[in-house]
């Protein structure tokens, strides 16, 4: 069930590939931002004067980019607020990527197979990872999500096989279905007593983890096969409270390591 449910996911994000390539998508206009690349973008909001990138078509950024908060089209300036659904789909070349402050919301495989992508900022204002926004970045090797994210998205960072750490805050309240798939790099996890659901497969293949620390007490929801192909041996640290509960709970009843999380630990 669970490869036949990844696959469905896979022929979905093969299909939109090749939609990119068979149409020019609709843009408002295009600007060269301060590193150098041009940039489509699509007017959201006319009152208030507010954008969202949208995909290339033909034109393959590379290198380190920039993604501007504010934007100039025939006098007139522009907030960019989000990172549409496909807006660097397939962009190998790009090494870098800083997302500003004034973006809210990463759209559905907004940096899908982004395979060169080594180092990436998220700005502190973003609220939502979409559909497998980052999966395939296999260059990443480090993640920090930023404060304001309260929903990391289905498959968001799926296959990013480099990456070796990644810092959720406190604001996460859910963790989507396959989010960290065979992140087979992944050391350790720390998940943050603000999480209350985590979709199947969230961490399944991470073969790599060598611990997991969970500040929650509960859960409202956890999925199936959340670790799946994880060591079960490794210390999994969790409040002294909530052991017994962790031990008897779906997806989590399977390690044989437990530990208490002391003050001040991490």
């Amino acid at each position: 069930m669970k490869t036949a449910m990844r696959a469905v996911m896979l022929i979905l994000m093969m299909g939109v590939v090749g939609v990119t390539e068979g149409f020019a998508f609709d843009f408002d206009f295009e600007a060269v931002c301060s590193s150098g690349q041009t940039l489509y973008y699509k007017i959201t909001d006319k009152e208030n004067h507010y954008v969202t990138v949208v995909s290339p078509t033909f034109v393959f950024p590379n290198g380190k980019m920039t993604i501007p908060d504010v934007v100039t089209n025939e006098g007139n300036s522009y907030q960019v607020t989000s990172i549409g659904d496909n807006a660097f789909n397939g962009c190998t070349g790009l090494t870098s990527v800083e997302i500003p402050n004034s973006v809210t919301s990463i759209g559905d495989n907004a940096f899908y197979r982004c395979t060169g992508l080594k180092s990436l900022t998220i700005g502190n204002l973003v609220e939502s990872i979409g559909y497998a926004a980052f999966a395939g970045c296999e260059g990443l090797t480090s993640l920090t999500i930023p404060n304001s994210v309260t929903s990391i998205g289905l498959c968001a960072f799926d296959g990013c096989k480099g990456l070796k750490s990644v810092e959720i805050p406190n604001s996460v309240t859910s963790i989507g279905e396959c989010a960290f798939y065979q992140c087979t790099g992944l050391t350790s996890v720390e998940i943050p007593n603000s999480v209350t659901s985590i979709g199947d497969n969230a961490f399944s293949g991470c073969t790599g983890l060598t611990k997991i620390t969970s500040f929650a007490n509960s859960f409202q929801t956890i999925g199936n096969n959340i670790f799946d192909k994880v060591n079960k041996s490794i210390p999994v640290y969790v409040p002294c409270s909530s052991i017994s509960d962790y031990q008897t709970a779906s997806g989590w009843n399977e390690f044989t390591n437990y530990q208490p999380i002391i003050t001040g630990y991490g």
